[in-house]
């Protein structure tokens, strides 16, 4: 199955990862950041230890509550989920995400504490 990326890499290689510019409801107006669904948002990767480990807690999880799944290495994992593609860290850069696994749980496009 092919599909179309949401995100491009910028010319100079320096810049942030963007957002495809076609995509008119992908990114915050204000800030260029892309907006994050409302639920929680998980945000992992295969090559880390404790992101194989909780795995099978977020296709539990998602069972149970509105759950979106950023992946930042292997567009399959985790598996029993319907991951989002951020191999090329858009959304990981533009919401400062240094650490994987993290949760957060969004509402109204925004970070709750």
């Amino acid at each position: 199955m092919r599909t179309r990326s949401l995100l491009r890499t910028s010319a100079d290689g320096m810049s942030p990862p963007s957002l495809n510019p076609f995509c008119t409801a992908c990114t915050d107006g204000a800030t260029g950041a892309p907006v994050l669904p409302d639920g929680f948002v998980a945000v992992v990767k295969a090559e880390c230890p404790t992101c194989v480990i909780v795995a099978p807690v977020l296709a539990d999880l998602a069972g149970r509550v509105t759950l979106t799944v950023y992946t930042q290495d292997d567009p399959a994992f985790p598996p029993g989920v319907t991951p989002v593609d951020d191999t090329q860290l858009a959304v990981s850069w533009h919401h400062g995400i240094e650490t994987v696994p993290t949760v957060l749980r969004v509402a109204g496009g925004v970070v709750e504490d």
